[in-house]
């Protein structure tokens, strides 16, 4: 029984001894789990403030973000709905715009309805005038080549009655001139007792028929004569032919002396001293020439012998006959007309050659208010005059 007394105490103190050791054990453990959890609980609670850190940065960005999304968006809205009412208000105004436009499409149509039924019914009027002007024409133009084959026939026939009759009267002529001659020869010789010399012949022993040395021959109007010469190259023997006499002198009797011309001035009176400067009346002279050539008449046979500048000369003459200019007023007012809003100096002529005809006509139509002026009385004449 001791022994078993002390094999329960031995047993007793180990037990005790091995719960002591247990507990200290897991004393220790859980020293050390309470150590590690309380290092844990530090590392989470620094992680965690440093997430929430992180986390509170990131929501303020957000939030920021967000203001300004807010706010573009608050922009945009407005900007949408201000967009909104004026394309709503410009829709209203191109419908009426489309509305107004097809209103004038409409009647733009009806306008081209009316302008083609016009076009038609006038192209049907005019095409049957074009035919029925068209044969007119052609009656005209066939009655026109009747007319002057006639007329050249019979041209021809007066020309050869006329040259036969010409030349009759020039044989007769002939012979009477030399039964004169000896009648004067014998008269000289026979009654005087003088040496009597033979007057110069006509050049080439024929006189000129009035064919050549009529009407083409005839004196320049005295102011356009004296005025175109005076132009003309200084030095240089200018010719004219006086009026209603055969040309006959030794070069071709076409050309008039020095003192005839003065004798012509004379007996005419002093001539009327022109406005305007010779240059300008013979550029004036020289444009009709150049743009009114048709109205210089037909060149005849003495008129083709003559020089170039006496042709000239008579081209002029002719033309300034044919336009109306019978005096050196006249010639000033067609110079005038020509230099009208230029100044007094200025020599250069602006007119263009198609611009001839119509100044010709105002000239006229100035002359013949002249005309009339000059019957009126003196208050309305003087009017006139002042107006000019």
């Amino acid at each position: 029984q001791k022994n078993k007394e002390e094999l329960d105490c031995i047993f007793e103190e180990r037990q005790n001894m091995e719960e002591h050791d247990i507990i200290e054990a897991r004393q220790k453990r859980l020293d050390g789990f309470a150590e590690a959890l309380e290092q844990q609980r530090e590392r989470d609670e620094v992680e965690s403030l440093a997430k929430k850190l992180r986390k509170e940065t990131v929501i303020q960005e957000l939030e920021k973000h967000l203001d300004k999304m807010l706010a573009a968006y608050q922009l945009n809205k407005e900007k949408l709905e201000y967009n909104t009412r004026v394309l709503s208000d410009r829709n209203k105004e191109n419908l009426a715009l489309v509305l107004a436009y097809k209103n004038r499409l409409n009647k733009c149509r009806e306008t081209l309805s009316a302008i083609v039924e016009r076009f038609n019914a006038m192209n049907l009027k005019y095409s049957a005038l074009n035919v029925q002007c068209t044969e007119e024409f052609r009656r005209l133009r066939c009655q026109y080549r009747q007319i002057r084959e006639k007329s050249l026939h019979f041209k021809a026939a007066d020309e050869r009655v006329y040259r036969d009759v010409w030349n009759a009267s020039e044989q007769e002529s002939r012979h009477l001139i030399s039964l004169i001659h000896e009648a004067d020869r014998c008269i000289h010789e026979q009654q005087l007792c003088m040496p009597y010399t033979p007057p110069s012949e006509v050049s080439g022993g024929q006189g000129v028929s009035p064919d050549e040395g009529g009407e083409g021959a005839d004196l320049f109007s005295e102011a356009a004569t004296t005025t175109f010469r005076s132009a003309s190259s200084s030095g240089k023997d200018n010719s004219s032919f006086p009026r209603g006499q055969p040309a006959s002198s030794a070069s071709g009797g076409r050309s008039r002396s020095k003192e005839d011309s003065e004798r012509l001035t004379g007996e005419s009176g002093t001539a009327t001293k022109s406005l305007f400067s010779p240059t300008k009346v013979k550029k004036v002279i020289e444009l009709l020439t150049d743009a009114c050539h048709f109205l210089s008449g037909p060149k005849k046979q003495a008129c083709e012998e003559l020089t170039d500048e006496e042709q000239q000369l008579l081209d002029a003459d002719t033309i300034l006959k044919n336009v109306g200019v019978e005096s050196q007023d006249d010639l000033d007012l067609l110079v005038s007309i020509f230099y009208q809003g230029q100044d007094d100096d200025d020599e250069t002529l602006y007119v263009d050659a198609d611009d001839v005809l119509r100044l010709l006509e105002d000239f006229m139509e100035e002359k013949r208010n002249l005309a009339v002026a000059d019957v009126l009385p003196d208050k309305k004449k003087k009017k006139r005059q002042q107006s000019l």
